[in-house]
């Protein structure tokens, strides 16, 4: 619960429950790792509850790493490269979170160099 009547929910990942809720942001957390025709489905139905509701202030931010060039998180950033309401970006772990450093993560670089590439 936040001011101003503003409520933060967990909606399951496996089906559409945002039904009837007055949404206007919605996270993404991890989409890569959904089925690609799910998240799409998931992703349309939450988008139309927002722009349904508040289409001048919704906001969707999708979270994740890359896992494959045809998970959802790629797609979506492969299209978000024509739109222009759209904001894009790819970066490390510590570029976007000043708390870590590349160094703190010199363990996982060394164990699995490929895939520290990847999820960090």
């Amino acid at each position: 619960k936040f001011p101003k009547n503003i409520t933060a929910y967990s909606l399951d990942s496996e089906e559409y429950t945002g039904e009837g809720l007055n949404l206007f942001f919605v996270i993404f957390d991890e989409i890569a790792g959904f089925d690609p025709a799910r998240a799409r489905e998931l992703y349309s139905a939450l988008r139309s509850t927002c722009a349904s509701r508040f289409p001048q202030h919704m906001k969707l931010l999708l979270l994740s790493y890359k896992r494959t060039d045809t998970d959802y998180m790629m797609i979506r950033y492969d299209e978000a490269a024509y739109e222009a309401k759209t904001y894009r970006t790819r970066a490390a772990t510590w570029e976007v979170n000043e708390l870590r450093k590349k160094e703190d993560l010199v363990d996982e670089y060394a164990r699995d160099p490929e895939g520290a590439q990847r999820v960090y």
